[in-house]
């Protein structure tokens, strides 16, 4: 403890600092680099700090043990060692933030904000929303989306049902987790249920009470959903829609579901999908649900994706791919692999196009996309600047519907002329590919 500068030591004493006072470094430090702690994050932080198991902080906060540990699978570790420029795992936390405090490599606002003690100090003082059901998706590598972010956050304070629309890989999940983690909502539970495993109603009602440990014998979810306030995460709804025709279409029962949880309890839902669910038009106009599309990142937020890539016009990339984070992930990976082995072929577009093809492979073979909806890519796509919507539904008279459909989810985007005329178009590398299979 020689080491430790007059002004800290005068302050406080780092053999009788406790959590609130240590975690206040880290909370400043993080804040620098433009995030914040998530309330979970430091219950698995605090557990480290006391020595206690999470089983043990879970009983004590009401937070299902299994949350904290998929908290406790490597992110926060990761992050930390990067933070503390050393390998930091539970057993080896409070030594290294105390070392680092000691060292001066990490300070706090003021000095005030570590001699008081808060109210949120004690185990059994502090209430953080359980989460239930599937893991949180990672966010580790979460970039941007500030305004996305207040969008959602203001919809689910406003709608019982939110139903979020994007292309496959544009950050849907990540979004809605990344709102979990650091807003604050008045839930008792979060419920986190793929449906990918394409349950009926009957059998998604049971497998929803199992998750909420609801009564044993009980198969109705709404009497449960009454007695308090969860949220409920329906992720992947596109799954279970069924083809009829030119139309994909959900199951009544599934829209009388929802409709029960949002208008007969204080539950919400925020559905998940790539494509619009039309079924769901009935909750929004009865002002009960409201659909937000995700669009692409911009070039400034995917800027830290490429550190470390030499010679790469990131606006170009970006505007190549949409802003889609998934694509933008592979081809920053690819090129700082090429930087090492040939410079020259980072910025080479044909290349770069190639890294993402798999991915326009499978938009194009999914069971969203109708025969018209590609009739209509291909069409969009004949011209580098996209084609004008009036001239679009001459060609098509009858696709406003499945245009619309192209816009929501994000396979498309309209531009306004200086004229006023609207522009469809795609991006770059899917224009290419399409005019490559057309």
């Amino acid at each position: 403890m020689q080491r430790l500068s007059t002004e800290l030591s005068s302050t406080i004493c780092l053999e009788c600092m406790d959590f609130e006072q240590a975690i206040a470094y880290v909370r400043e430090k993080i804040k620098g680099q433009g995030t914040e702690l998530s309330t979970l994050e430091e219950v698995v932080l605090e557990a480290a700090w006391e020595d206690v198991t999470y089983e043990q902080i879970g009983q004590a906060r009401d937070i299902n043990p299994n949350t904290l540990k998929s908290y406790a699978s490597g992110r926060i570790w990761k992050s930390l060692s990067a933070l503390l420029n050393r390998k930091v795992r539970k057993k080896s936390f409070k030594k290294a933030l105390t070392e680092a405090i000691e060292s001066g490599q990490l300070t706090a606002a003021t000095p005030d904000s570590l001699s008081k003690k808060t109210k949120r100090n004690h185990l059994h003082d502090r209430d953080a929303v359980s989460i239930v059901g599937a893991k949180l998706p990672e966010t580790s590598e979460f970039y941007g989306r500030a305004s996305e972010l207040s969008d959602l956050k203001k919809l689910v304070e406003s709608y019982a049902c939110v139903l979020l629309i994007g292309v496959q890989g544009i950050g849907k999940k990540s979004l809605v987790s990344k709102l979990i983690q650091t807003q604050g909502f008045p839930f008792s539970k979060v419920l986190w249920k793929p449906l990918h495993h394409r349950p009926d109603v009957d059998r998604l009602e049971i497998e929803l009470l199992e998750l909420l440990d609801g009564p044993e014998d009980s198969h109705s979810l709404i009497p449960y959903l009454r007695k308090n306030k969860h949220l409920l995460i329906l992720d992947g709804l596109d799954s279970i829609l069924e083809q009829k025709g030119d139309l994909r279409t959900i199951d009544s029962r599934y829209v009388s579901l929802v409709r029960r949880i949002v208008e007969e309890t204080p539950s919400q839902v925020i559905c998940i999908s790539e494509e619009p669910i039309e079924d769901f038009d009935v909750l929004i106009l009865r002002g009960n649900a409201i659909s937000y599309t995700l669009r692409g990142l911009k070039a400034s937020d995917a800027e830290h994706m490429f550190d470390g890539s030499l010679g790469v016009d990131v606006e170009e990339v970006v505007e190549s791919v949409g802003g889609n984070p998934l694509l933008l992930k592979q081809i920053a990976a690819w090129s700082k692999e090429s930087v090492q082995i040939d410079p020259s072929l980072v910025n080479r577009a044909t290349v770069q196009r190639g890294v993402v093809k798999n991915w326009h492979e499978q938009v194009l073979a999914s069971d969203y996309l109708s025969k018209l909806d590609k009739q209509l890519l291909d069409a969009i796509a004949q011209s580098e600047n996209g084609i004008p919507y009036s001239q679009l539904l001459t060609q098509y008279p009858d696709a406003a519907h499945r245009i619309s459909r192209l816009l929501a989810m994000g396979l498309a985007s309209q531009r306004i002329e200086e004229s006023g005329t609207p522009n469809i178009e795609v991006n770059v590398f899917f224009r290419k590919h399409l005019l490559a299979h057309s």
